[in-house]
């Protein structure tokens, strides 16, 4: 029987020979359990206690050292885990800093993945949260393999704002230039949190459904970021839950004209007094309010930039659209929202061109046309132009490509060797086992070389 307390779970490894097997800030041990020596090999039962990020409840774990690499094989039970911990120092996980384009955003630290070769390991996990930044993983169960520097994750499955997640991957860091893959999908998550104070009025409600596969090669977050593609489904229903009040006229204008100042920030100030305005932002509101929406995203990544291929809701009596890609390196996107009455399909009732930081409203330029013409009185009674489809594939329990695959699929090499970045067609066909149903994209222009928009016409 043994308790342990030591402050740097790297320190420790090192003192054993496993230098750089363990960020710096991984953290320290304050456990127990039962412990079998035998020369080079260790066995741990009933460890129960901190060890680094993990609040273990209950764990075991073999190390056999007597090898030609040392094999790591561990089962446990685990309550919050912040993955966090398990960054390398410095390196930023990807965060975004609001406001700042170009590299800064990205990391350029190098993972250090090259430790994976100097290890085999099996590991379960089951925890009661995964935890990184924003994102929750509720009651997680993860199953991953590493050998010979190919980290496999045959599974990952637990629920994210109540929706159903399974996932898988790899991560192969036995050549010079790591590569990742991963699948992943989503069932039923609940929108509501998403859209907590963005309408003054109401309760959003709504779920949605998404898949995604996603590749890439690079020693560092901002190489990975740069290289990505792939390919992001989703489609669900959303509701804003008014009552009745969405689909009031006098108190319904003014309560569209804060949505979009709300949306809009301070180059709308004043929107709410402008009649024309309001009554646009009100049959936006009655479209959504006390009634099912129904919405489909299908968006393509090709070496970092995402092109919007549908991304559009199905409102009562309206259809609201976005196009155009987003670069991922700085941040920075050329989107298109429109706005089309579903009795006038072929002319936007509303649009707008968006060009600048996607996530500082300062840095948006708003070009295009504004708004054309009067609002209608009333919502028309026409049917949307077009029926959205369930665009999900596997969606009926098919089950996610296995990591192999996807890598092969994507490279169209082992994945012993090393690839060179794929093709979006390549993508789709490698995660599917099918033909890619839409044409392979062209390369999307950076904003910065999109035609000049015209000059917005008066409301």
């Amino acid at each position: 029987a043994f308790t342990a307390k030591h402050p740097s779970l790297a320190n420790l490894m090192a003192a054993f020979g496993q230098a750089g097997a363990l960020p710096a800030g991984f953290g320290g041990i304050d456990a127990g359990g039962k412990v079998t020596l035998n020369g080079s090999d260790i066995a741990v039962a009933d460890l129960k206690g901190q060890v680094g990020p993990l609040a273990i409840e209950q764990a075991s774990l073999n190390y056999a050292g007597s090898g030609q690499r040392p094999v790591l094989t561990a089962d446990i039970a685990a309550g919050v885990i912040d993955l966090a911990a398990f960054a390398a120092p410095g390196d930023g996980g990807g965060t975004k800093q609001s406001g700042k384009g170009g590299g800064e955003r990205w990391s350029k630290d190098p993972l250090g993945l090259e430790g994976l070769r100097d290890l085999d390991a099996t590991v379960k996990l089951k925890a009661r949260s995964l935890v990184d930044g924003e994102t929750h993983i509720d009651q997680a169960a993860l199953d991953l393999v590493l050998q010979g520097g190919l980290l496999t994750l045959n599974s990952l499955t637990g629920t994210v704002n109540g929706g159903a997640l399974a996932a898988n991957g790899q991560v192969d860091a036995r050549q010079e230039t790591p590569t990742l893959a991963a699948a992943f999908q989503l069932k039923g998550m609940d929108l509501a949190p998403f859209f907590a104070g963005v309408f003054p009025i109401g309760q959003p409600a709504g779920t949605a459904n998404a898949t995604g596969q996603l590749a890439s090669a690079g020693n560092s977050v901002y190489a990975l970021v740069d290289k990505v593609d792939g390919n992001i489904d989703a489609s669900g229903v959303f509701n804003l839950k008014t009552g009745g009040l969405g689909s009031l006229g006098g108190k319904g204008l003014e309560i569209g004209g804060q949505v979009l100042e709300g949306l809009l920030g301070k180059d709308a100030k004043g929107l709410s007094k402008v009649k024309n305005v309001t009554d646009g932002a009100a049959l936006l509101i009655e479209a959504l309010a006390d009634h099912d929406s129904p919405f489909v995203a299908k968006i393509l990544l090709n070496d970092g930039v995402a092109t919007l291929q549908q991304v559009q809701i199905n409102g009562n009596g309206l259809t609201a659209k976005a196009t155009g890609t987003a670069d991922l390196i700085p941040f920075t996107g050329d989107i298109v929202l429109a706005i089309l009455l579903n009795d006038q399909p072929d002319q936007p009732y509303y649009q707008e061109q968006r060009i600048g930081l996607l996530d500082d409203p300062e840095q948006i330029l708003r070009t295009g046309l504004l708004l054309q013409g009067k609002a209608p009185d009333a919502l028309p009674e026409a049917e949307a132009p077009s029926v959205i489809e369930q665009i999900l594939p596997g969606a009926e329990g098919e089950g996610l490509p296995d990591p192999q695959s996807i890598i092969e699929g994507l490279t169209g090499q082992g994945s012993g060797e090393q690839p060179a970045i794929p093709g979006v067609g390549d993508i789709v066909k490698g995660v599917t086992g099918q033909e890619s149903e839409q044409p392979a994209a062209e390369e999307p222009a950076k904003a910065e070389e999109q035609p000049a928009a015209e000059e917005p016409a008066k409301a």
